[in-house]
């Protein structure tokens, strides 16, 4: 694992998903998310929110910006997230920067809080 800097805490443990109806490692196919990726290490930090309706339904999407190691492999922008009961969808991938050790994930959490 690409060793990383002192100062960075990823205290968090994190799984990525595969979707349905997606090709394995072993060649299967799977008929729901299925774990890819699991106890990844992680730093996650909420980063904003808000609210909008769609679909007659107001909905809370909160943003998260995730830290995991640079050379997590298998991960990627197709997947989502689960950390503690949280379900994330990836919204983007950033290479690693500046061989720093360490890979920023951004994801989405949307929520329906109310009928119309």
């Amino acid at each position: 694992m690409t060793r990383l800097p002192k100062l960075l805490n990823l205290p968090e443990r994190v799984v990525f998903q595969i979707p349905p109806n997606t090709q394995t490692a072993s060649g299967g196919w799977t008929d729901t998310w299925s774990d890819a990726v699991t106890n990844v290490p992680a730093m996650i930090t909420p980063v904003s929110t808000g609210e909008f309706a769609l679909d007659d339904k107001i909905q809370t999407e909160m943003m998260y910006q995730i830290i995991i190691p640079a050379d997590t492999k298998g991960v990627t922008d197709e997947q989502r997230i689960i950390w503690k009961t949280k379900t994330l969808y990836i919204t983007g991938i950033m290479p690693e920067i500046a061989n720093n050790g360490i890979q920023l994930i951004t994801a989405r959490e949307r929520k329906y809080t109310a009928e119309e």
